[in-house]
């Protein structure tokens, strides 16, 4: 057993939980309640050497990392904390804890915090804990990111080959970002988990169930993403930043993202600046959002996106993405308090959206994007649970045939440069006869030809 702790006083390298160059024989035990670390604290060893144990860490107060004065410093791109080693040739055999609270005193961490290690191995789970207790006068503040997973490179993979759960139960971090998975270039064999505000309110920039530069293959069993009555949050992904999320296949529903109460300004079921997105599942039960993307956010692609909103008050739903492209979308709805509905994307396309009205309050639905992107065919389907038992249930269906204007269709209108034929389908699911209706259909930014 190897115990470390840090009462005080300033560190001006790094501390190594494991050896340099060698093993060490059973757990390690870092705890830091108050000083200075100005390098960067590792549970593991140095170059190369394993821990057959676990490795515990328990940050209570002090500062990790250095702060600079200078406005433009990147604390994003700067390492304060692993859960393991330094080194492609470190192991830990055992699990990693971490928790990060301040029972002793104030906490100020600049820089990055890894569940995992450096370029090594960890063999079993990661468990981060991040409490901002309400019992005490202390507070943390984390400039930088959290990520379950750790950090590779070019060349060498960070492995973990456990599960991680990452739970922020308490918190005021409008500067941190919490990864499930890794930075760079990381494989997780088991499963991510990710939980902001169980019971305290947890406030964050932003929370991604994948990593900033490292995809999430199909040998990740499953990435979940959950923010619950007390989550406070600005931007979540199911997906990562740069990073695909890749699953078995389109039926997969082992990536999810869940609003169970409390408030998030954008909810992604894909990934953020880049990256391929297989499936994403999106499930609002409760709390507020104002908008909901079934796709990514500004680039890449997903494939095939699913928004079911059971409950909840939503500004704007979108079965595809912000800026980026997707391809077949489905928004289903049985509850829910929702302003706007578009199948399409905000300022991005959808070849083919799908929209099922089967209850909640909606203000306005629309089967197409907003404010730009193109839609191929689109599905809308209302069914109102009350209007079903008053024998009073009529579906519309809505199929757009779009191409591109022909240059006689252009010579009086040029500025448009697509030309859409509409179908329109109504179904009587009633054995009562409908002689009147009223329908509308909106087609923002067009002229009828």
């Amino acid at each position: 057993l190897v115990n470390i702790k840090l009462f005080g006083g300033t560190v001006k390298n790094n501390i190594y939980g494991g050896a340099n160059r060698n093993n060490i024989y059973g757990t390690v035990d870092i705890d830091i309640n108050a000083g200075n670390v100005e390098g960067v604290t590792y549970g593991g060893s140095n170059i190369e050497g394993n821990i057959t144990g676990s490795t515990l860490i328990d940050i209570s107060g002090g500062q990790l990392g250095m702060h600079s004065d200078a406005v433009t410093h990147d604390y994003y791109n700067t390492d304060a904390l692993f859960g393991g080693g330094l080194g492609s040739s470190t192991k830990v055999n055992g699990r990693v804890l971490i928790n990060i609270n301040d029972q002793s005193n104030n906490l100020n961490i600049y820089g990055n915090v890894y569940g995992g290690s450096s370029l090594g191995t960890i063999s079993n789970n990661v468990n981060i804990n991040i409490k901002d207790s309400t019992s005490n006068a202390n507070a943390i503040s984390i400039i930088g990111n959290v990520f379950g997973g750790g950090k590779g490179n070019d060349s060498t993979s960070a492995i973990i080959n456990g599960n991680i759960d990452i739970n922020v139960d308490g918190s005021n971090l409008p500067k941190c970002n919490v990864f499930g998975g890794s930075d760079v270039n990381g494989t997780i064999n088991g499963t991510i988990n990710a939980k902001i505000g169980e019971n305290n309110n947890s406030t964050i920039l932003a929370v991604y169930g994948g990593g900033n530069k490292a995809s999430i293959g199909t040998e990740t069993k499953e990435v979940k993403v959950y923010l619950l009555s007390n989550a406070n949050v600005t931007n979540a992904f199911n997906g990562g930043k740069s990073a695909d999320l890749l699953s078995e296949n389109e039926d997969d529903l082992t990536r999810e993202i869940y609003l169970q109460g409390g408030t998030a300004q954008n909810i992604y079921g894909g990934s953020d600046s880049s990256g391929t997105v297989t499936v994403s599942n999106v499930h609002i039960e409760s709390g507020n959002a104002n908008n909901i993307y079934g796709g990514n956010n500004q680039g890449g692609t997903t494939k095939i996106s699913k928004v079911d909103i059971q409950g909840g008050t939503l500004q704007n739903v979108y079965g595809g993405g912000e800026k980026a492209e997707t391809t077949t979308s489905n928004i289903t709805t049985t509850g829910g308090t929702i302003q706007y509905i578009f199948g399409g994307g905000n300022q991005a396309g959808v070849t083919t959206t799908n929209i099922q009205t089967k209850g909640g309050n909606i203000g306005n639905v629309f089967g197409g994007s907003n404010t730009s992107g193109d839609v191929n065919e689109s599905f809308v389907t209302t069914n109102d649970k009350e209007r079903a038992e008053t024998n009073n249930n009529l579906q519309m269906d809505v199929k757009s045939n779009v191409s591109v204007a022909q240059d006689w269709q252009k010579q009086n209108n040029p500025e448009y440069s697509t030309h859409a034929e509409l179908t329109v389908t109504f179904t009587n699911n009633t054995s009562s006869d409908i002689s009147d209706w009223q329908a509308n259909i909106y087609v923002p930014n067009s002229i009828l030809f």
